[in-house]
């Protein structure tokens, strides 16, 4: 068998392989995509080409883009401007998958993620006289979160 990444494809697991073949390929493939899934395309002698699609560790990517997010907006001080950062978007584009990442971060150490929280969740926690304060703002989105059965 042989594995080769494959982009802009949506197919999902064939059922005929085993979960250990396509499992062990993953774990060979360097170049998996990033985003919320990965494609693989596999060769297999009996059955021949089968195309699945996988999702990656939801923290491991979360962990990366959130790396790249501060690598690249630390010299910004407007939030607006963070926010319009690739990696960001990336995060957003995580959906609800992200959520319990940006709550654990916001509880470690506050920082701008309350754009992403509002543009995943449709929710504004914040009450408008803690707009601003990066703290409080911070402490109304893990109530939120917290509400909502989040671990935080």
């Amino acid at each position: 068998m042989t594995a080769g990444t494959m982009t802009n494809q949506n197919f999902v697991p064939h059922n005929r392989i085993a979960e250990a073949d396509w499992t062990e390929l993953l774990r060979a493939d360097d170049a998996a995509e990033e985003g919320s899934v990965f494609t693989v395309a596999v060769t297999h002698e009996d059955l021949g080409w089968i195309v699945m699609t996988l999702p990656s560790d939801d923290r491991e990517q979360f962990d990366r883009f959130a790396e790249q997010w501060r690598r690249e907006t630390a010299h910004l001080s407007s939030p607006a401007s963070k926010a319009i950062n690739h990696a960001y978007q990336r995060i957003i584009g995580m959906g609800a998958r992200a959520i319990p990442h940006i709550l654990d971060q916001l509880s470690q150490k506050p920082d701008h993620w309350f754009w992403a929280l509002h543009a995943i969740t449709g929710a504004e926690p914040v009450p408008p006289e803690s707009r601003g304060r990066v703290a409080e703002m911070a402490a109304a989105w893990i109530r939120w979160g917290r509400e909502r059965g989040y671990r935080v």
